[in-house]
């Protein structure tokens, strides 16, 4: 497409000016007498052209091309390879006949989309394995990765093949919020089975605390089937244990609040770990 700085109707004047030029220069040229009348005429003609061209590119025109591509919506299939999946009634299957369907999902999939592929644990990396040997399990570590790969490309939709049970990172529902307008297909591995468990719920504190005061903590656990245990919930700074408490897990099911008063003795953000003690079964 060509384009100018100024109005395309200048175009006109550069013909009439070429015309005026050419016609003010040769009309009356006797230089080359009578035998060579049509030389003038050529000369005439160069002239219009060499001076309306000349003209025309004072216009500054603008040749615009436009290229259209074509791209594929991207489908992303993330495989949790955390030890729990080998740990379910179904790990056989898990290590032998899942791989290959999921390969094969893949391969259909790459007739109409860009499939990209991620395993995941505590860190999210490319590719799928499927030896399960990952001892943690963070999938809001994987939306973040997800969510600053694909920002402002064409995501079609994740597939995430987990069997949803975390032990690090933010609850899944709440971290999806980061890729909210990608559509997420899950593929529920594992067993519906309540097993032995123990999770920081929640971590509860005050947006703002004043140099030289305390502010209050809140921690929420929650166990199945720990009735009787004791819990160490702590609080660390910098490497430092700034305090220390003993919860007892009452019932089967268990929900409950541990509270901490900490010293505000720095200025600028600061980073607290929360940490509860391990069972071994």
């Amino acid at each position: 497409m060509l384009t100018f700085v100024y109005p395309s109707w200048y175009i006109l004047f550069c013909i009439l000016l070429g015309i005026g030029y050419a016609v003010l220069l040769y009309r009356k040229d006797k230089t080359f007498g009578e035998e060579t009348r049509v030389l003038p005429y050529l000369l005439g003609v160069l002239r219009f052209l060499s001076v309306s061209i000349l003209a025309f590119l004072l216009l500054e025109p603008l040749v615009e091309t436009e290229e259209q591509i074509i791209e594929k919506p991207i489908i992303v299939i993330a495989q949790d390879n955390s030890e729990s999946i080998r740990l379910s009634k179904d790990s056989v299957y898990y290590k032998s006949n899942y791989p290959l369907a999921l390969q094969k999902l893949k391969e259909n999939l790459s007739e109409k989309y860009t499939v990209e592929t991620f395993h995941f644990g505590g860190k999210t990396a490319d590719s799928l394995r499927f030896d399960y040997q990952l001892k943690q399990t963070d999938i809001s570590e994987l939306f973040e990765n997800i969510e600053q790969k694909y920002y402002g490309r064409n995501l079609g939709g994740v597939i995430l093949s987990s069997d949803g049970i975390i032990n690090k990172g933010l609850n899944p529902e709440y971290a999806a919020k980061n890729i909210e307008n990608t559509v997420i297909y899950t593929i529920a591995m594992g067993d519906t089975a309540i097993r032995k468990d123990l999770i920081i719920q929640a971590v509860h504190n005050n947006d703002i605390a004043y140099k030289g005061n305390e502010f209050p903590v809140e921690v929420n656990l929650k166990a199945n089937y720990l009735s009787g245990k004791q819990v160490l919930v702590s609080i660390w700074k910098d490497g430092k244990k700034l305090e220390e408490k003993s919860v007892t897990i009452q019932g089967e099911q268990f929900i409950g609040t541990t509270d901490f008063l900490l010293p505000a003795d720095a200025s600028g953000k600061q980073k607290y770990r929360v940490k509860v003690s391990e069972f071994k079964e």
